[in-house]
């Protein structure tokens, strides 16, 4: 299943544009060599136990 925009916009908004695990910053300053300036994937996260 794909991830809407309306959701990928809120994914990206409420991440602070860190990882949810290690906190690694998911944007990067691009060199004028630089092809690609992807260093994140999106992904579900489930949780072992809801409340």
């Amino acid at each position: 299943m794909a991830i809407s925009d309306k959701t990928r916009k809120r994914l990206w908004a409420n991440s602070g544009g860190l990882c949810a695990i290690c906190k690694t910053r998911l944007l990067k300053e691009l060199k004028p060599e630089d092809k690609h300036s992807i260093v994140g994937d999106e992904c579900h996260i489930v949780a072992r136990a809801t409340c």
